[in-house]
């Protein structure tokens, strides 16, 4: 009996997601229509991973399969694969900064709380900046580790990270080869880092039901404009710990099944994985 990892590409779940229609992940008629947690926060990441047309972060839609075949020999195969959940984290960081700068950019405030508009505004503006900036870091960091020619453009994720259960099968694997304790602190850990996802995807429905209602109640004149930015912090704070919770499931994921593949990282063996079977 010989162990492999079996591929359910994430690049199938993109692909379902481009399929699709435009889902707004804000509206509460969106949620009665998804109740399930699990849709929910895979709407959520699609919306979060898809760059706006006036996005100023520009590469080349990479699979981690592809990134993973590209590197010559053994080179930094076990690097690739959190390069590559990295890249995704600061791509989904660069949206929520967007998001919040273009939300400041349409709001309308009273005379009196202009000044604090423009402050709030040059302060998206640079934080925007940042986020485009790490994630040109990571872009080059996934190259590196991927082995792309210089010449070449910068990568961009394409596959989207997973949200859904991951089946570690730990007791059949274990049977045939020593597993280092990681592995099972990871299958144990799993489940529990799942319904985190689900609390965080929830968290940031929460955070725009609150945005809306205290924006109305500044047009109406029972809020102050600092509620209207504290409510925009917090929406955009919620994103971002969402995707830094997705980012560090994908990431426990990459690790379990490198450490089941250990030395016998070949072809056979690409890690655009959701589960592993036992032939």
């Amino acid at each position: 009996m010989y162990l492999t990892l079996a591929i359910l590409s994430s690049a199938l779940i993109a692909q379902a997601a481009a399929d699709s229609p435009p889902v707004s992940v804000n509206s509460t008629e969106d949620r009665v229509a998804s109740p399930d947690p699990i849709t929910q926060a895979a709407e959520l990441i699609a919306a979060t991973l898809t760059r706006p047309e006036e996005a100023t972060v520009t590469g080349q839609p990479v699979t981690l399969l592809e990134a993973l075949s590209s590197v010559p020999g053994d080179g930094k195969r076990f690097e690739v694969p959190h390069a590559y959940w990295r890249l995704t984290r600061a791509v989904a960081d660069y949206r929520s900064r967007f998001d919040q700068f273009d939300q400041l950019s349409r709001i309308e405030a009273r005379l009196d709380d202009a000044m604090l508009l423009e402050t709030a505004r040059a302060s998206a503006a640079a934080e925007l900046r940042m986020a485009r900036l790490e994630v040109v870091s990571a872009q080059h960091d996934l190259a590196e580790a991927a082995g792309l020619p210089a010449s070449a453009s910068l990568p961009l994720p394409s596959d989207l990270p997973l949200v859904g259960e991951y089946l570690t099968k730990f007791e059949e694997v274990r049977k045939s080869r020593r597993l280092p304790d990681r592995a099972r602190l990871i299958d144990r850990s799993l489940p529990i880092r799942r319904q985190v996802i689900e609390g965080r995807a929830a968290a940031v429905q929460a955070s725009q039901d609150v945005l809306q209602a205290t924006y109305e109640a500044y047009r109406t004149g029972q809020a102050g404009f600092h509620e209207v930015l504290s409510a925009l912090r917090r929406w955009g704070g919620q994103h971002r710990a969402f995707a830094q919770t997705v980012s560090n499931y994908n990431h426990d994921i990459a690790d379990y099944a490198l450490a089941v593949a250990g030395t016998e990282l070949d072809d056979r063996v690409p890690v655009s994985y959701t589960h592993l079977t036992l032939p």
